[in-house]
Order: structure tokens, then sequence, then C-alpha cells
């Protein structure tokens, strides 16, 4: 995976929360996972962070990944970056996890781009589909349609 593919982090990310050297170790910590997209989300791509503060990652494998890996990965990416990494394998994650990753992440890494295109329709329909299966539940159990997550 040539590191030339890697998408500039957003200036917010570059002022203090996230560098290109650790974009580019995070894309490197990824490749044997052969990724179509690399998103930041959390509070890093918030530019929150402090110095305790984790790296929330979310990749798109071909394929869903096996756990297992994914933790060595995520461990292996902490000792290099010396902080806490937590990775989301987006083929084993939750519809609304997917969709908040969508929703308050940006793209760090794009390698196949009509593939990230792809699963970002269909996350944000399998979200809008949820929701108007969930819609008659929320409203027995009265809970405003508005704060859904």
């Amino acid at each position: 995976m040539p590191l030339a593919q890697v998408d500039r982090p957003p200036a917010g990310l570059l002022r203090g929360t996230l560098g290109e050297a650790e974009a580019a170790e995070l894309v490197r910590g990824l490749a044997d996972f052969d990724p179509a997209v690399i998103y930041l989300f959390g509070s890093a791509a918030r530019g929150a962070t402090h110095r305790e503060s984790d790296l929330d990652v979310a990749f798109l494998p071909p394929e869903p990944c096996d756990a297992w890996a994914v933790f060595q990965a995520a461990q292996a990416l902490a000792l290099r970056l010396r902080r806490e990494v937590d990775l989301v394998d987006l083929r084993r994650a939750s519809t609304v996890l997917c969709k908040e990753v969508l929703r308050t992440g940006r793209r760090l890494a794009t390698f196949r781009a009509r593939e990230a295109d792809e699963f970002e329709m269909y996350t944000l329909s399998d979200y809008a589909r949820l929701n108007e299966e969930r819609a008659p539940i929320l409203r027995a159990l009265g809970v405003p349609l508005s704060s859904r997550a």
C-alpha cells in the first residue's frame, strides 16, 4: 500500500492532534488488512485531545478481519505511537457505530475510493432503514425520535 496515497490530514489534525508521521504510521500499521479507507474518529477527529487521549481509528477491509489480529495491530500501533489506539473493523461494526464513524470522523487515507464511497452510501441507507424500523419502538418508549443515535 503506497504511502503516497495517504490523504493529507486536515489542518485541524496537524495542530497537536495527529501529525503526518503518526498518520503514516497508522497507515503502515493497517497495511496487512488491505483497507479501502481508514477513518480517524472520536476526540482526535474533533481536535479535542489531551495528553492521555487515545486514537480511535476505523478501517474498511475487503472481508471481516480476525478479531485477534486487529487487537494485536492495535497493540503494536500503541507501542509505536506511544498512546492507546482503538481499532474498529467496519466489516464487523454495528450500523450505528459505522454511521457515527462517518458522522464524526475524517478520512485519513483512501485507497479504493469507489469501495469507500459505496460503504458510506450503504451505511447511511442501512441507518435510515434502521430508524424507520425502530421508530414505533422508540415512540412506545417515549423516546423523542430526534434524539436517536
